[in-house]
């Protein structure tokens, strides 16, 4: 437990709730709501997503590309940490010290921040998807960052409420928050970096290409869990609009990579028109 610091001033952020209790509702009830919307619906809309991060590969539909494709193993990664501290923080709140406590509330700040992000973005694609009602999924980002940034905000005041080290708590909520956001970017930066080195290794032989390159980005693809395929399909699409002379042998590494051989996986701009 850290120890109070009699010497420190005020805290930076209101001991006032910016909610009243009323909106957080009573205790059972509200952490049933809050696994609901904070931890259930986003893993569903993850597996199901058909827009988002990841899509079929085809051409056409709702999008040509997922909204949010290059940013898939972030996102996933970022969302999983997020989810695990939310039900950790909803089932062992009271037990947990407080570092630990001041830690979760940067996680849970950062889920917030992001899931209103992933709504802004995909909103105009949820406004125009309302027409077939599906749309409405797309509004769901917005109460899980409610979610996320009332209970960031119950965390932070159980800790201000028994230490006056608001220095220390700034400085683990930080940490929280840098770990939820470093993490998951250096996995993205890491799979983006082999993903454009294997491409561009594919691209100066596109007669024949070697296997091991395609045998890299297999067992990359298998790493990943089939999740990294986004980012794949993404520097594919740089590669193609670069130069479109290469979308043919992308196009047949695609295929290899993921078993799809019905339709054709990069939707360049020659294609979509």
């Amino acid at each position: 437990m850290m120890e109070a610091d009699l010497d420190s001033s005020i805290p930076p952020f209101p001991d006032k709730p910016l909610m009243s209790k009323k909106t957080e509702g009573s205790g059972l009830r509200r952490k049933i709501f809050d696994v609901i919307v904070g931890a259930i619906i986003p893993i569903l809309l993850l597996i199901y997503d058909p827009v988002v991060f990841r899509n079929d590969g085809s051409c056409g539909g709702i999008s040509n590309f997922p909204i949010l494709g290059q940013f898939a193993t972030f996102a996933y990664l970022a969302i999983l940490l997020g989810v695990l501290t939310l039900v950790i923080w909803l089932l062992f709140g009271d037990s947990l010290q407080l570092y630990y406590k001041a830690f979760i509330a940067g996680i849970l700040w950062v889920g917030a921040l992001f899931s209103a992000v992933v709504g802004f973005s995909i909103l105009p694609a949820s406004i125009m998807g309302l027409i077939i009602l599906i749309g409405a999924l797309g509004f769901f980002p917005f109460i899980t960052s409610f979610v996320y940034f009332r209970n960031g905000q119950r965390v932070y005041r159980s800790v201000m409420a028994a230490t006056t080290n608001w220095k220390m708590t700034i400085c683990l909520v930080l940490s929280g928050a840098i770990f939820v956001m470093g993490g998951p970017g250096l996995a993205q930066w890491r799979v983006v970096t082999i993903v454009q080195n294997v491409t561009n290794s594919i691209i100066q032989n596109k007669t024949a290409p070697n296997a091991d390159n395609v045998a890299t980005l297999v067992q990359l693809d298998n790493i990943c869990l089939h999740l990294c395929r986004s980012n794949i399909l993404a520097v594919f699409q740089q590669a193609v609009t670069a130069n479109s002379s290469v979308e043919p042998v992308l196009a047949t590494v695609y295929t290899q990579i993921t078993g799809k051989n019905s339709i054709n996986p990069l939707c360049s701009a020659t294609n979509a028109e």
